[in-house]
């Protein structure tokens, strides 16, 4: 019978490779829904703190008209600081064509932000029983 402090190496595995697909899974449901998604130059309009999180208003032009969207920013993007920008300054957007259709910041957190929350999970459990095993506290068994 194993303890709490043994993993067997065949769950480890599998635990592996649904952290994989789910990767793969995510990447290209967010590559399909974005692939719509037109590159636009916007420019900050209004800035605000909703729930403690910054808030941007952004203003940009699509097929001659003039509209306008809401948009957070991503922990990465905040990291590059854009988390600094303010009133008038540019701000690249991913827009959907369809009045009313999604917008998003034209960043890799923006465009793939689930794919990479889910890769970092992925990161942190190996990274977490990798030392585990290194320091002796966890034993992967072999069948």
């Amino acid at each position: 019978m194993q303890s709490m402090k043994t993993i067997s190496r065949a769950a480890y595995i599998r635990i592996s490779v649904m952290f994989l697909a789910v990767c793969l899974g995510s990447l290209a449901w967010e590559t399909s829904r974005n692939s719509g998604l037109v590159s636009v130059k916007g420019e900050i309009v209004r800035s605000e703190y909703i729930y403690g999180k910054k808030v941007y208003t952004v203003r940009y032009s699509m097929d001659g008209n003039l509209q306008s969207t809401t948009s957070r920013i991503g922990i990465l993007d905040l990291l590059r600081g854009m988390g600094r920008l303010r009133v008038g300054d540019r701000l690249p957007m991913a827009v959907s064509r369809e009045p009313g259709g999604r917008s998003v910041p034209d960043t890799l957190t923006g465009r793939y932000g689930i794919t990479l929350s889910i890769f970092v999970l992925a990161a942190l459990f190996f990274l977490a029983t990798g030392w585990a095993i290194f320091k002796g506290r966890l034993k992967v068994s072999r069948p």
